[in-house]
């Protein structure tokens, strides 16, 4: 009878876990990689534009920044914003080309804080919808004395499509395609479904030795 109880339990365990996944797990968990953005503290890549003094926005962000303000092309489409105000505050920002990103990685994304831009051309960037992400480094806040100039702050908004165009083309110098990976439930699917074949034939044995016994 033991042996019998033993039995049952071996076989049913694996199919309530088998039903638990198949009914509550997620069918996938994105992994997004992003491309390796330069730090503003020691910028690399393509200078696009540059303006030693004027009044600058940062997107996400209604104020109005004095100071000096450089964007890099990093490859890829992508673009590295670098503003050193007059008072030193240092701000830099990742402008990430959409490409061929899903909405659930773009879901993800602005999750982690990532705002979205439908038009990169209000930015002075290649036209086409973008992902961007401020942080702060430091800078010394040194100035110039040219003639101030605007740089627009618009504010984010829906996503509603992530097609773009296709942008401008560059010197590459420091970017790093972005890698996407999806990862799912399929290791622990198999691995339950090995585990409850195992265990089906340790039940058909116990089950024909209490026959033979």
């Amino acid at each position: 009878m033991n042996r019998q109880f033993v039995l049952s339990q071996i076989l049913i365990i694996p199919l309530l876990l088998f039903l638990y996944i198949s009914l509550f797990a997620p069918n996938t968990v994105y992994a997004t990689e992003l491309p390796s953005f330069p730090f503003c503290s020691n910028p690399q890549g393509e200078i696009k534009v540059s303006y030693d003094s004027g009044t600058h926005g940062v997107v996400g962000s209604q104020t109005q920044y004095q100071g000096k303000d450089t964007v890099y092309f990093v490859g890829e489409n992508n673009y590295l914003q670098c503003l050193c105000t007059d008072q030193g505050e240092g701000i830099q920002t990742g402008w990430l080309k959409l490409g061929n990103l899903s909405n659930n990685e773009i879901d993800e994304l602005r999750n982690e804080g990532w705002q979205y831009v439908p038009d990169g051309t209000l930015w002075g960037l290649a036209g086409g919808d973008y992902l961007a992400k401020n942080s702060p480094y430091s800078c010394n806040g040194e100035g110039g004395n040219t003639t101030p100039t605007l740089t627009p702050t618009p504010t984010s908004s829906t996503i509603s499509s992530t097609s773009g165009d296709p942008g401008i083309g560059g010197s590459v110098i420091a970017a790093s395609a972005p890698l996407l990976a999806a990862t799912g439930t399929s290791t622990l699917f198999y691995s339950l479904l090995a585990f409850g074949l195992a265990s089906f034939g340790l039940g058909l044995v116990l089950r024909k030795k209490d026959k033979i016994n």
